[in-house]
């Protein structure tokens, strides 16, 4: 039994009430009521305070002509926004979500020059305003993605590459007096994967890139460590004694198998620099050096992943990686080289954008004071197995 003021019993009741019925909306109070375990006149009280401050919305009449009528209850997406914004080197991304999770907005990567960060976020942030239109709460939230290790909404740990972040949450919250939340993209991006896509209680998602991040829901939440760190398995030792990296360690991951190392592999051999679009046209064209790197790729994952099993075990590992999102051939084979565990490597649905929609998650979760976010149905699609 649940102790506490009269206040704290309301609001878990109102977080109850809210999560009911994003999950199964449309759904009729007394419906809320058997979901939930609460009085039909608690949840009466509850939804007619919900409709009056513009969070949820009564939809057309359901149910048979004999007898009352009952109106089912659905939040109204429109009461308000997420935005979620990604810095990455020399660019700045955003979306905006409704409050049921789906994407109504969007730009293209906006380039900032060192000193504009803040103006360049403001400029999108405005835009994206203008775009969305009248609303009663308006932008609720922003989350930002950053690539950093993240403790308490802080950056404790900045980019490998120099982002001038510093007091630019404070900034935004004095511009436009919202919350704004700090999040590692690997973290935010595996919280968008599960919520859009897996819907496991224990998932880890490896996104590669120039480094290897990797985020982890372990029985239902987002595992992070004590000092926001954890996972941090791109400078997870592979090769002990290995190539140097510029952490102090010798055989860091990072130099065996993100597609930085991989091209390089390719550039070494051919005497000049190579990049994606090269290898992918090489690799295609059965080039003997593309295929020997996507072998050596195949190993150095494949290594990491049994890892990342037999420290994690988790349920199911999503893969977003270019070598494995474009070529069927590599991502089969990475999968088959996991042997009896072959059976939970999926490619990412989402890919680049999952940190997007994780980062809605999380403003519309605060903004709701809701604990569990289920997307509309609507907005959800099962992950699709190779």
């Amino acid at each position: 039994m649940i102790k506490g003021s009269k206040g704290l019993i309301r609001d878990l009741n109102t977080a109850a009430v809210i999560e009911t019925i994003i999950k199964y909306a449309p759904i009729s109070r007394i419906d809320i009521a058997k979901e939930t375990g609460l009085t039909k006149s608690t949840v009466s009280t509850i939804a007619q305070n919900l409709i009056d401050n513009g969070i949820v919305e009564e939809t057309e009449t359901a149910g048979k002509n004999i007898g009352r009528k009952s109106i089912p209850l659905m939040l109204k997406s429109e009461c308000g926004y997420a935005a979620a914004i990604e810095i990455c080197r020399g660019t700045v991304r955003l979306m905006a979500f409704n409050m049921c999770g789906q994407k109504i907005y969007a730009t293209k990567k906006l380039p900032y020059i060192d000193g504009a960060l803040f103006e360049t976020i403001k400029h999108a942030v405005d835009r994206c305003l203008l775009s969305l239109g009248q609303s009663d709460y308006g932008i609720t939230g922003i989350c930002l993605s950053v690539d950093g290790i993240v403790k308490n909404n802080r950056i404790i740990y900045p980019p490998s590459y120099e982002t001038p972040m510093r007091g630019l949450a404070d900034s935004l919250t004095e511009e436009y007096g919202l919350q704004v939340y700090i999040y590692n993209k690997a973290n935010l991006a595996v919280l968008g994967e599960n919520l859009y896509s897996i819907r496991t209680d224990n998932a880890a998602l490896i996104n590669v890139s120039n480094n290897i991040n990797m985020g982890l829901i372990s029985n239902g939440r987002l595992f992070t460590g004590i000092g926001g760190a954890a996972c941090s398995i791109g400078h997870m030792v592979i090769e002990a004694g290995g190539k140097p990296c510029p952490c102090g360690n010798r055989g860091c991951f990072n130099q065996y198998a993100s597609v930085c190392a991989i091209l390089d592999i390719v550039g070494e051999r051919k005497n000049h620099a190579v990049n994606f679009e090269s290898f992918c046209h090489l690799f295609n064209s059965n080039d003997k050096d593309a295929h020997l790197a996507a072998a050596y790729f195949i190993k150095y994952m494949s290594i990491g992943l049994k890892n990342v099993i037999n420290l994690y075990n988790p349920e199911i590992i999503v893969i977003n990686c270019p070598l494995t999102t474009y070529f069927d051939e590599i991502f089969l084979r990475l999968k088959n080289s996991l042997d009896a565990n072959k059976g939970i490597l999926y490619r990412a649905m989402l890919k680049d954008d999952a940190q997007f929609y994780g980062g809605a998650a999380v403003c519309i979760t605060n903004f709701l004071k809701i604990e569990n976010f289920t997307p509309a149905l609507c907005y959800f699609n099962r992950l699709k197995i190779l």
